[in-house]
């Protein structure tokens, strides 16, 4: 099977509709997403940047891709393009993306993955104006309407699952809630910071067959007080069980862990209330930390954790501590290289559509970097995978061909004819 074939048997699997006038159209819209995908895995963060990539490695792309253009396109063409797909159609792009890699890694569905939920708002989008309020300028941003994510992130794997934004007039909660309804989560733990510890959010991952592991702070008072005399009470220490990290050295300080474990009916069904009905763990984790440079040590850093994971559960103290610490992978693993390798943070646009395909096409490129990565020399970052896809195309398309291809000769039969 030859490359050109192969692509649009990927293409094929892809539903966008073209809103466009059939007549006018100059673009093809598939090939045309394709090739912007493409740029934006190469480094090509920008309408500006994607023209610039499509004009030098156009001979390359029309190798690749079938009914790719002749004409070279513009940076304005590119944002109209971004700005008209509909953001509901180019979302399951993205979770057919994490479903797919799961259903066709067999290594990976009997890993017990970790599930992370945490919002996050492009901090340079320009934003509507409020009306002022009473006795505060129309300048003040903090009158801007924000326009803020939730994300689903497999940090087992380092793989995004989907967003959903936030809508005006809401809390973070609902989005969480419809987020999760995308997803069958068997064999899989969620994680989230304890604004998100909220009812609705766990029966949601309850009903979709998975387990939770939520932060507890003192938005819910009376049940931390509870948790937290329940792990002072030593009546209860022969319940207890616990785990112990190795110490850590790293950013300047030493670091240990410990987690602790109890059954969850050591406290009162009247101070669990609904928690009750699926809460059977209660985490406690201490962190102590010394500075390397001084030799002071911090005052030991404690937090509490809600769980439905079975308390009986082998290594139930070692698997918590695995929980606690992949959440942070959302901060480190995506976050932080959204808004460092991929200027997230930037970003001025004042379409609110165009900005949340952005948000998309930013997490689909980044999916398809961590499968590119392995393909590299070892230790390869993301920014050094970007640096060789700009110079060699085929490298993302090897990335959308490991999940979009689930017959393995195809896959074989790609991968092998697809050099420049």
């Amino acid at each position: 099977m030859e490359a050109k074939e192969t692509i649009s048997q990927m293409m094929s699997k892809v539903c966008i509709t073209d809103q466009r006038m059939e007549g006018k159209v100059k673009y093809p819209l598939l090939p045309t997403i394709f090739a912007i995908i493409i740029a934006w895995c190469a480094g090509c963060n920008s309408c500006v940047m994607v023209e610039s990539y499509w004009k030098y490695n156009k001979a390359k792309l029309k190798e690749l891709i079938e009914d790719f253009p002749e004409a070279d396109i513009s940076h304005d063409t590119v944002n109209r393009i971004m700005r008209n797909i509909v953001f509901s159609e180019f979302h399951e792009f993205l979770t057919e993306f994490s479903r797919r890699l799961v259903e066709t890694s067999p290594q990976l569905i009997d890993i017990r993955r970790v599930l992370s939920l945490d919002g996050q708002t492009p901090k340079a989008i320009e934003y509507d104006k409020r009306e002022p309020a009473l006795g505060k300028s129309p300048e003040d941003r903090r009158l801007y309407d924000r326009l803020y994510f939730v994300t689903l992130q497999d940090t087992t794997n380092g793989i995004s699952m989907g967003l959903d934004p936030v809508q005006d007039k809401e809390n973070e909660n609902k989005a969480c809630v419809r987020l999760l309804d995308l997803f069958d989560l068997s064999n899989a733990t969620v994680t989230c910071d304890a604004l998100n510890t909220q009812r609705s959010v766990a029966e949601k991952i309850i009903e979709k067959n998975g387990d939770y592991c939520m932060a507890l702070k003192d938005n819910h008072k009376s049940l931390a007080k509870a948790v937290r005399e329940g792990f002072g009470n030593p009546e209860y220490e022969e319940f207890k069980k616990e785990f112990k990290s190795e110490v850590e050295k790293g950013h300047g300080r030493i670091e240990s862990r410990a987690v602790f474990a109890l059954p969850a009916t050591v406290i009162k069904n009247r101070i669990l209330k609904d928690w009750a009905k699926d809460c059977n763990t209660l985490f406690m984790t201490v962190t102590e930390s010394i500075n390397v440079k001084y030799g002071n040590s911090r005052a030991p850093e404690v937090r509490f954790f809600l769980s439905s994971l079975c308390f009986d559960t082998p290594d139930i103290a070692e698997f918590g501590y695995r929980c606690v610490r992949e959440h942070w992978k959302i901060e480190n693993s995506l976050h932080y290289v959204l808004d460092m390798d991929f200027g997230q943070d930037h970003m001025q646009m004042k379409n609110r559509n165009l900005i949340k395909n952005i948000e998309l096409l930013n997490r689909i490129s980044l999916n398809i970097l961590r499968l590119v990565q392995p393909m590299l020399k070892k230790g390869s970052s993301i920014r050094m995978t970007r640096y060789a896809i700009n110079f060699d195309p085929s490298l993302a398309l090897k990335g959308l061909a490991k999940y979009m291809l689930t017959e393995e000769n195809a896959l074989t039969s790609f991968c092998n004819c697809l050099w420049l």
